[in-house]
């Protein structure tokens, strides 16, 4: 099965030459990747920005991700996804929970999408590191469809042989091929189709920096539910160790 890790490069520094040529009106030549991790949002409309359903709050990015037929099929040409949780207080909020609340994941339309880096509400949600993604690599993990999707239940893992559940699967970010699980694969929402998971650190050329709070070694995963007619749902939930 084929999956999709991202190239990644640091967002925009306080003390960055980008963020002072944008503070004193210069250029650097290159606009920003819209795809990525943390920091805040680009393009989406402020009054879709998600509030938490436990303390009221305004959540904090996680991921933007766009459409892309094999990598990321959302449906159309140009949508957007969008996934965030809660912030303010880690460990309060339920963020770990599909259902709480405490986290949202999207799909914007891309006639819904602005221009420019959204601009935070006014409880200003904490921020996680920035990462911008400048492209993908494509892997395979060496499994057929038949095997990877079995990987989506403790049952049906348990039934595919010792060889095949030992083999270290991918733990990093990545787009597509399958999950890999930390505690239980049966968390998974049935019927819904696996699109990624995100690691909770950034791994740039050099260095790995702490990015997400997933609890302890943490994965949030993402899983999409097709619609007969507009976007497809989406759900996410994280485990840690």
């Amino acid at each position: 099965m084929l999956f999709y890790t991202p190239v990644l490069r640091p967002g925009v520094r306080a003390s960055s030459p980008e963020l002072l040529a944008r503070l004193f009106g210069g250029t650097t030549g290159e606009a920003e990747p819209v795809e990525r991790f943390g920091g805040v949002p680009h393009g989406l409309a402020t009054q879709h920005w998600p509030y938490c359903g436990e303390c009221g709050r305004s959540l904090s990015l996680i991921a933007q991700l766009t459409h892309h037929a094999d990598r990321l099929p959302l449906g159309r040409e140009g949508r957007m996804l969008f996934a965030f949780q809660c912030n303010h207080e880690p460990g309060t909020c339920e963020t770990w929970d599909q259902d709480s609340g405490a986290n949202a994941a999207f799909v914007v339309e891309p006639e819904a999408i602005g221009s420019g880096d959204t601009p935070a509400p006014a409880d200003a949600p904490p921020s996680d590191p920035a990462a911008l993604v400048t492209g993908w690599t494509r892997e395979d993990d060496g499994l057929t469809a038949e095997q990877a999707a079995a990987f989506f239940s403790d049952e049906t893992i348990a039934a595919l042989g010792e060889d095949l559940i030992d083999e270290e699967r991918h733990g990093g970010t990545h787009l597509g091929g399958i999950p890999c699980w930390i505690q239980s694969a049966d968390e998974a929402p049935r019927g819904w189709r696996f699109l990624g998971q995100i690691a909770d650190a950034h791994e740039f050329e050099e260095e790995v920096v702490p990015a997400h709070n997933f609890g302890d070694m943490g994965i949030a995963y993402l899983f999409a539910q097709d619609q007969e007619a507009g976007v497809p749902k989406v759900k996410m939930f994280w485990q840690c160790g």
